[in-house]
């Protein structure tokens, strides 16, 4: 008989990759494409992918040494290579603006319930294994393509970088037509028709075909902050040791006593600007921006555009020369 501590499990670096007001479904749905249907597609995946809500955003937090090997078999590839054709573009665009038609229908207009939820799943599946090229090839994986395939590879960013402008915002775009149609439910209950985004892509079906919710203190427990991991939710507000006990070494940033923050101007102007500074997390805390403000938040979506065309400047965690906050800064 052999026993094993746990102590001896082997412990897995992970990254942060980013941070978005998004909602379950769309957590759930990007895990089993990254560990399911990208194999297929691609021929590499993830073994997972973590998600923490920590009560405003959720954060995705993936194994660095597979994130390391997706880039360096996509970056390999042929210039010839299908993934990168104009027709691949052409076909995901197709299906960018079939997904974007259908999440800007007006809930009132939605007959059969059961149906349009089931047109939401089946495109962002069709879609979603094609979704990384628009948003790394122009952006993080730029450089490494140009080093590898040299000045050829402008005119393949260049493709992409216009796929990405017209499906920048996606998710976000689907999380909210979710809780604008679903939310009545929560509300008919006397709770907050946001807890729609707590509700994994099986409790959404049983809301829409049965009208069964998880139970209020379900979802009071997830509004308070939980992980998604291995296709489970675990309620916990202490993420620290969560991964701890689950052998994830993370690296959260320290940021008590720093003075001063450096990054990269996507869009220059000719004076210093100063300001009140106002954190925007989520399109919920869009309508409480005040005109004037510096708006600070992980990234920028299209449903945070009545804040930015009153902000006196914009500030992200994340993003490079063509992420959403830069085009919107430049336009």
């Amino acid at each position: 008989c052999f026993f094993y501590s746990l102590d001896f499990m082997e412990k897995r670096k992970i990254i942060l990759s980013f941070s978005r007001d998004f909602n379950q479904w769309i957590n759930q749905f990007v895990r089993e494409q990254h560990v399911f249907n990208f194999p297929r597609v691609w021929g590499v995946g993830l073994s997972d992918q973590i998600t923490h809500f920590d009560g405003r955003t959720f954060e995705w937090w993936r194994y660095q040494d597979e994130m390391e090997s997706i880039k360096d078999f996509m970056t390999q590839q042929p210039l010839s290579a299908a993934v990168f054709s104009q027709e691949r573009v052409n076909n995901f665009l197709q299906l960018v603006s079939k997904l974007k038609n259908l999440s800007a229908q007006n809930p009132r207009s939605i007959k059969n319930p059961f149906v349009h939820l089931e047109k939401l799943e089946f495109l962002f599946n069709a879609l979603y294994p094609w979704y990384p090229l628009s948003i790394f090839i122009p952006g993080a994986w730029r450089e490494t393509l140009l080093k590898i395939h040299g000045v050829k590879t402008k005119k393949i960013i260049a493709r992409f970088s216009m796929s990405r402008k017209k499906s920048e915002g996606l998710p976000n775009l689907v999380g909210d037509h979710l809780r604008r149609w679903l939310g009545h439910y929560l509300e008919k209950i006397g709770q907050p028709g946001d807890y729609v985004k707590f509700l994994s892509v099986e409790e959404t079906r049983n809301l829409v075909s049965r009208g069964v919710l998880p139970s209020v203190r379900t979802l009071r427990a997830r509004a308070r902050g939980y992980v998604y991991f291995q296709g489970e939710i675990y309620p916990t507000a202490n993420v620290k040791k969560f991964f701890r006990d689950h052998h994830l070494i993370a690296e959260i940033a320290k940021i008590s006593g720093i003075k001063e923050l450096k990054g990269t101007v996507a869009q220059r102007s000719k004076h210093l600007i100063t300001g009140h500074v106002q954190i925007i997390l989520g399109t919920a805390e869009v309508a409480g921006f005040k005109r004037g403000s510096i708006l600070v938040t992980s990234m920028t979506v299209p449903t945070f555009l009545p804040a930015i065309k009153t902000a006196k400047a914009i500030v992200t965690d994340e993003g490079g020369i063509l992420c959403h906050a830069a085009i919107v800064a430049r336009e």
